[in-house]
C-alpha cells in the first residue's frame, strides 16, 4: 500500500537520468519518447512490456520535496477514486515506485493536449479565420463540461483546468481531464446537506408542509 512515507524515503542508489529515458522501470516499460516536462517532473510515452499497451508515465524523482508531496499523493487518491466513472477522465492504471522515481501509469491519449491541438490549428490558418471552427469547439467543450459535471457530482473540483491539462483521444475525441493534483473536495457539511435534500425529495413533503 502506497503511503507518503514511500514518497519521501530517500533512495539508496544513484539516480537515473530521465532525459535519457532511464528511470529504473525498463523491465516493465519501454521508453519511446518524452511527451512533456513540467515543474515537478516529466511524462514519457512508453510501451507496457506486459500488455503491449501504449501508456503515459508521469514521473517524479524521489525523494519528493515537501512542497509537492501532498499534491502528488492527492493526485493518486483522486485519480483512483473518480477516474473510472466517466470517459472524460484520464485513467490511472497503476502507481509504480522504482528505487529513484514515482511513476503514475496513465492511459496515453493519442491526440495530445488541447494546447498542442490549438497550436496546430493556429498554424493552419491565416488572417481573420477562426483557428477552431465553432461547431468543432462546441463539440469539444460539451465533453469538457461533461467531465467537470461528473467531478462536481462527486463533490470534487479540479481547480487547474487549462489547455495543457485537457487531453484528446484519436481524431480529437474523446476529450479527457488530467493533472488532478490541485483537486479539492466539497466540505463535509455541504455533502451532508446535499444528501439530506435528496432524502427529503425521495420521501416526499413532510406533514408540516
Amino acid at each position: 500500500e502506497l503511503s507518503m512515507a514511500h514518497l519521501v524515503r530517500h533512495p539508496r542508489v544513484q539516480a537515473f537520468a530521465p532525459d535519457e529515458g532511464r528511470f529504473g522501470l525498463e523491465s516493465l516499460f519501454e521508453p519511446i519518447k518524452l511527451l512533456g516536462r513540467g515543474g515537478t517532473g516529466q511524462t514519457w510515452l512508453c510501451r507496457d512490456r506486459r500488455s503491449g499497451r501504449s501508456v503515459a508515465l508521469k514521473l517524479q524523482q524521489r525523494p519528493l520535496p515537501c512542497s509537492t508531496l501532498e499534491l502528488a499523493y492527492n493526485e493518486i487518491v483522486v485519480q483512483a477514486e473518480v477516474g473510472y466513472g466517466s470517459p472524460h477522465m484520464c485513467l490511472l492504471r497503476e502507481v509504480v515506485l522504482s528505487p529513484t522515481h514515482l511513476a503514475l501509469v496513465l492511459d496515453h491519449e493519442a491526440g495530445g493536449s488541447c494546447a498542442e491541438y490549438v497550436a496546430r490549428a493556429i498554424g493552419a490558418v491565416s488572417g481573420q479565420e477562426l483557428c477552431v471552427p465553432e461547431d468543432e469547439a462546441r463539440f469539444l467543450f460539451k465533453q469538457l463540461i461533461a467531465g467537470v459535471e461528473y467531478m462536481h457530482a462527486l463533490h470534487v473540483a479540479h481547480r487547474d483546468i487549462k489547455l495543457d491539462n485537457t487531453l484528446l483521444g484519436a481524431d480529437a475525441a474523446p476529450w479527457s481531464l488530467a493533472a488532478l493534483a490541485l483537486w479539492a473536495r466539497e466540505k463535509k457539511e455541504a455533502e451532508e446537506k446535499h444528501q439530506a435534500r435528496e432524502e427529503q425529495a425521495d420521501n416526499g413533503p413532510t406533514a408540516e408542509e
